[in-house]
C-alpha cells in the first residue's frame, strides 16, 4: 500500500501536527457551544428567587406601569395575592405572578 503524498516523515512533527489538529477541533467545538443559544432553565415558580436582581423581579413602579394601576393597588395585591416580596428594604414584584394576577381580573 502506498503512503499518502502528504505524509510527514518526521514522527515528532507528525505527532505535534496531530495534537494541533485535535486542539483545533476542541476549539471549534468550544466556539460552537459558546455561540449556541442558551437552553431555557427550568424554574420552580413556587419559590422566590434569592437574588433581588433576578430578571423576574421588577420594581413596584414598573408593576404599576404594566398593570396600569396605582401604588395602593399594587401594594394590596402584593399583600393579599402574594405577588411581591421584600428584599432588604425594597418591595420587589414577581412579573410572572403579576401577569397571573392581571389575567384573573381581566
Amino acid at each position: 500500500m502506498a503512503e499518502p503524498q502528504n505524509a510527514i516523515p518526521d514522527p515528532t512533527l507528525a505527532a505535534l501536527l496531530a495534537k494541533a489538529e485535535a486542539a483545533q477541533a476542541e476549539v471549534r467545538a468550544y466556539l460552537i457551544r459558546c455561540t449556541a443559544p442558551p437552553q431555557p432553565v427550568a424554574r420552580d415558580w413556587n419559590h422566590w428567587p434569592d437574588d433581588p436582581s433576578d430578571p423576574d423581579l421588577i420594581s413596584t413602579f414598573e408593576a404599576r406601569k404594566r398593570a396600569v394601576r396605582g401604588k395602593t393597588t399594587i401594594e394590596t395585591w402584593c399583600r393579599d395575592n402574594g405577588i411581591g416580596k421584600i428584599y432588604g428594604k425594597r418591595l420587589r414584584v414577581s412579573s410572572w405572578r403579576l401577569t397571573k394576577c392581571i389575567a384573573k381580573r381581566a
